[in-house]
């Protein structure tokens, strides 16, 4: 590099020492501004960005004012390597770096390829609202980071870091206007509290956009009402030692993301493209073809003819139950932060940062729904089909009387992706549980869903949790389940269950653990079970019988398993 910059130089100085004074001086004040370093701290260390050993790009503060930048998606467009991949709204977008995506689910960073960082804390939850209102820089590092960032950075890492408040008074005030309702304000402030020991910052943006595109039931989509507030102090008790504290608020509220109602339509133009299948078969026109599938649609979309069914308003049997009457997202996120820096000896500094930080999502989407269960397990014996009324213990070759217990009524919530939301207790007892529902598989007319369950009931009296573990798969017709006219689609079930010995069985703490499978059909009535399961069940449980619906809304027992 020396080699090459010694003849640049020459060439440039050699007329200006024939030039007056004052030409010289501005040529050594450009060649200044030309030779700035720019610091960064991707490895938690100030060094300069010509030396550090990492792909890093860096805005600051006044790059990203010039650019436009109020927000990470924003930031990806001047940013290579780095991609926002755009979702129906914010909650659902995401960011990759060089094709490595973030890959957990809401909330939950743990196992993310692409991190987001502010002023070295994690940040939770998506990061797709978080704007650039009190920034001195951000830097985008490329590649595996978890050596200095943590596991959840193995596609890279987005650091962003705060302004940290000055011995100097400063004030801002900016204000912009755009099209479409786009309008924003935003100001700071910032200065000592105690000359050369204690200063201050007060940021505030407001923000406004009415929505770029036109709703074809009225209005417009993609409005969006963003406040932000943020303060720090800065501690400078000595040169060796440094603290700092900054508090932060964003309350975003998001209207109705624009989508695009395509899914149904056969008159893709483009293509088809092999290997490249857009939409998937499932809920398409009965004769769909792979090939069309394979084609894209290219020129201007228009509204499809014909009836088709969206929700636009909310059910009435859910007004006054969620918590808003209209399809929005409010977004609320908190964080807290401190850091404090000292100074061992030159060199070496040891670095504490501690954080706490709070993100609630609250969004209307249609397809969740809530259900109320009542589980009740009857047991037949295999060789009579009849209810089996005693179990001999295999140690200790007692006849014990079966018990039956049910389970419930309990609540599960089910989410629009399919997800479940299981309860923390029945009739009082403590339950830890966890869900996953897979992607349906199809296979020509069959659509097989498999549901996995894992829950530890803290029973009163036992040494250590009930433990269960369950497994169901689903299966139904692809030709029912597309059919608008049919709402209550015919499905068979296969399932499978692992728990530790039930208390009635008296089989102390012997190890083994109990496993039962079973094959059955959906049923939309009462009166469609099996006659003899209902005789049973009237039997041992004579109230859930005569009134199976009331008995949903009595309050559950204690869960005795």
């Amino acid at each position: 590099m020396h080699g090459y910059r010694m003849p640049i130089a020459c060439l440039v100085l050699a007329p200006a020492m024939a030039a007056p004074a004052i030409s010289h001086a501005q040529t050594g004040e450009r060649a200044s501004s030309l030779l700035d370093e720019i610091v960064v701290t991707a490895r938690k260390r100030e060094e300069s960005i010509q030396e550090i050993p990492l792909t890093v790009q860096v805005f600051s503060s006044e790059q990203l004012e010039q650019r436009g930048i109020t927000n990470l998606p924003e930031l990806s467009k001047f940013t290579p390597g780095l991609t926002y991949n755009q979702g129906n709204a914010r909650f659902s977008s995401d960011f990759s770096i060089r094709g490595m995506t973030q890959s957990s689910a809401p909330g939950d960073n743990r196992r993310d390829l692409v991190t987001v960082f502010i002023d070295g804390v994690p940040y939770i939850g998506n990061p797709a609202g978080v704007g650039t209102e009190d920034l001195a820089r951000v830097e985008v590092i490329k590649g595996p980071q978890s050596a200095l960032f943590g596991r959840a950075t193995f596609g890279g890492a987005i650091s962003m870091i705060t302004t940290t408040p000055g011995d100097e008074f400063l004030g801002r005030v900016s204000a912009t206007g755009g099209s479409y309702g786009d309008r924003r304000i935003s100001g700071s402030v910032e200065g000592p509290l105690l000359e050369g020991l204690l200063a201050g910052r007060l940021v505030a943006d407001y923000s406004d956009f009415d929505g770029f595109y036109a709703n074809e039931f009225g209005g417009r989509l993609g409005q969006s009402r963003q406040r932000f507030y943020a303060g720090s102090l800065s501690f400078t008790p000595a040169d060796q030692f440094s603290a700092r504290v900054r508090y932060s608020v964003r309350r975003d509220k998001d209207g109705p993301a624009a989508s695009v109602l395509i899914a149904r339509s056969d008159e893709h133009n483009c293509g088809p493209f092999p290997g490249f299948q857009p939409r998937p078969l499932f809920g398409l026109p009965e004769g769909f073809t792979l090939e069309q599938a394979r084609r894209a649609f290219c020129g201007a979309l228009r509204t499809p003819d014909g009836p088709f069914a969206i929700n636009n308003e909310l059910p009435e049997q859910s007004l006054g139950i969620l918590p808003f009457d209209e399809h929005k997202l409010l977004l609320d996120h908190d964080l807290l932060s401190g850091s404090a820096d000292w100074e061992i000896q030159p060199g070496y500094t040891l670095t504490a940062i501690a954080s706490t930080q709070k993100q609630r999502i609250r969004q209307l989407q249609d397809g969740g729904l809530e259900m109320t269960m009542l589980e009740m397990v009857l047991l037949f014996d295999l060789d009579t089909g009849e209810p089996l009324e005693s179990w001999r213990n295999p140690y200790t070759g007692e006849e014990i009387p079966v018990r039956f217990r049910p389970a419930g009524p309990f609540k599960v919530r089910y989410r629009p992706d399919n997800s479940r939301v299981l309860p923390t207790d029945i009739g009082g007892t403590p339950l830890e549980a966890s869900a996953k529902s897979h992607p349906p598989l199809i296979v020509n007319d069959d659509v097989f869903v498999q549901d996995e369950s894992v829950a530890r009931v803290f029973t009163p009296g036992r040494e250590r949790p009930f433990q269960v573990n369950d497994i169901a798969v689903y299966h139904g017709s692809l030709r029912n389940l597309a059919d608008p006219a049919v709402t209550m689609g015919e499905a068979t079930v296969f399932f499978g269950e692992i728990t530790d010995w039930q208390r009635w069985m008296n089989m102390d703490e012997r190890p083994g653990t109990l496993t039962s499978r079973s094959v059955g059909r959906k049923c939309s009535r009462w009166e469609d079970l099996p006659e003899g399961w209902r005789r049973r069940l009237a039997e041992v449980a004579p109230d859930i019988a005569d009134d199976p619906i009331g008995a949903l809304d009595e309050p559950a027992p204690q869960f005795e398993r």
